[in-house]
């Protein structure tokens, strides 16, 4: 069982053929209930602000919607500046494909002070990239805990965290990015790389100077409550997958023409570093296809027709009959 490797995406094409899939197996309770807890904790921000007097804006919490019987869990993680908001479709299908679905919420997103003006004041600076590899590695565990094979999937800078859950843990058994952060083929393909590098020779006093200047931003509705962060904020969040050389585990790209924070150059570099190999593949939408860059959501994408198309990509892909190494 295989998928179809593209050397370079050209046109969207269908990559998988079909699939078996193994005995379901029960979840972890104890784990089940966990994250549960979690999540209901995190629901009382909403409510009860934290010690910097911050509230969590309505429908920017983590949910999790389990299993009894489980084929395995997907790891939702959403885009930068974002929230767990933009799967909800898309973990419908795949818990009614007999998944269990887990979408954290990044952190500091979704932050609002007492008035209700989102606040970045939590999210990872350029010097506090380290959070998003422990966020990578705690949500991977969480997942694990539960006793079935876990797959993650990413949008833009949450590509970058399961593109670093995946690099970080051998057991994980696939993960595709969609329109990874790690620059376009345009500008942000190398402006961010220059303030990174800026900020090298500058020993970090460049990055602090970029966690004080906010990124443009309109308010955003409760339906879709967002958070913009700052320049600092952004390049911490592209260092993640900037930073991942490659993947060994199975691995799937979906990306879009014209993207201004994506493009097909490094997306494509990444993909030879971690080998071409049978069970990785790459789907790309044409311009013609008018494709957004934030692509999984109907409140984002008004292409309903590849959104169906991306559902069914990684509903495919996570459901592929290959070894099993996370059980235990």
């Amino acid at each position: 069982m295989s998928t179809l490797t593209l050397a370079r995406p050209t046109a969207p094409k269908v990559n998988f053929v079909a699939q078996t899939f193994s005995r379901p197996t029960r979840n972890n309770a104890d784990a089940v209930a966990r994250l549960q807890a979690q999540i209901k904790d995190e629901v009382a921000l909403q409510e009860n602000p934290t010690d910097e007097g911050l509230y969590l804006r309505k429908n920017a919490e983590s949910f999790f919607l389990p299993q009894d019987q489980a084929k395995g869990t997907v790891v939702l993680y959403h885009g930068f500046t974002a929230g767990p908001w933009q799967y909800r479709e898309m973990a419908d299908k795949l818990h009614d494909s007999g998944y269990n679905v887990y979408a954290p919420r990044m952190p500091g997103h979704g932050m609002a002070d007492a008035s209700g003006k989102a606040s970045s004041a939590e999210m990872p600076t350029t010097g506090e990239q380290k959070a998003w590899s422990n966020f990578a590695q705690k949500t991977f565990d969480d997942a694990a805990n539960l006793g079935v094979p876990v797959h993650a999937v990413g949008l833009s800078g949450g590509g970058n965290v399961a593109l670093e859950a995946a690099s970080k843990n051998s057991k994980i058994d696939s993960v595709t990015a969609l329109a990874p952060f790690l620059g376009s083929n345009g500008v942000t393909g190398v402006l961010f790389p220059v303030l990174s590098l800026v900020d090298v020779v500058t020993f970090g006093l460049f990055g602090k100077l970029l966690d004080r200047i906010p990124r443009k931003s309109q308010p955003s509705p409760e339906a879709t409550p967002k958070t913009a962060g700052t320049w600092g904020n952004a390049l911490a969040m592209y260092r993640v997958g900037a930073n991942v050389d490659k993947v060994d585990a199975p691995l799937q790209l979906i990306t879009t023409a014209k993207d201004p924070l994506s493009g097909t150059r490094n997306a494509g570099r990444l993909l030879e570093r971690s080998g071409d190999t049978p069970n990785n593949g790459w789907f790309h939408f044409p311009e013609e296809d008018h494709v957004q860059h934030a692509m999984v959501s109907p409140l984002e994408n008004p292409n309903k027709e590849s959104i169906d198309t991306i559902q069914q990509i990684i509903t495919d892909f996570v459901g592929l009959d290959r070894p099993t190494n996370n059980r235990g």
